[in-house]
């Protein structure tokens, strides 16, 4: 079909439906879509500081892996959520956000995950070691006891995702419409153990 500009205006939005939509049903009914999965989570007291450790699937798709190998860095944002139940909903009480850049470095073609609220950096020959490393989240220091009542009773959630905003801006318009680009996942969230 040729999306060429009739009399009614309105081709745009005909090609859109023409050409975007059967790709995006296609994506929809495949096997398995990518996305960032919490498997598991839990977390512990240590001098004080609540910890987390997480078991995460972070499944690439195939354009975020190309942009990667293309020079884009992309940023993962790693969300962590304190809730005290109410009757009939939770009340945010504390969040914190950890960032991750990840990225194939220019000279040794090895990806690259950097820690962006400590620092600290790692490399990695493959995606897949990349993901796995990234994937297990092992001590991460949250917040401090004492900011929690103790008689309370508190509920705690994780989740991962792509920060779409962090794409460079040509990106970002496919990001918002490619079901390839929707990475996040859904909250992970158990009862806190104090």
């Amino acid at each position: 079909m040729h999306c060429l500009p009739s009399a009614s205006g309105r081709w745009l939005a005909t090609c859109y439906f023409v050409l975007i939509v059967p790709a995006t049903a296609n994506a929809a009914s495949g096997p398995s879509s990518p996305g960032f999965t919490v498997q598991n989570a839990s977390v512990h007291i240590e001098g004080g500081v609540y910890l987390l450790d997480a078991l995460i699937d972070f499944d690439f798709s195939a354009e975020s892996i190309e942009a990667m190998n293309n020079g884009v860095s992309l940023t993962i944002l790693l969300d962590v959520e304190i809730l005290k139940p109410f009757l009939f909903w939770k009340k945010t009480v504390l969040q914190q956000q950890s960032r991750y850049r990840v990225g194939v470095h220019a000279l040794s073609k090895r990806y690259v995950v950097r820690h962006l609220n400590s620092g600290e950096t790692r490399t990695f020959r493959t995606v897949d070691e990349m993901a796995s490393a990234l994937g297990m989240v092992d001590d991460l220091p949250l917040f401090e006891k004492r900011l929690l009542n103790e008689n309370e009773d508190y509920r705690a959630r994780v989740r991962a995702r792509l920060d779409v905003e962090a794409l460079p801006s040509p990106l970002r318009p496919l990001a918002y419409i490619s079901p390839e680009w929707r990475l996040g996942g859904a909250w992970f969230e158990w009862p806190l153990d104090r």
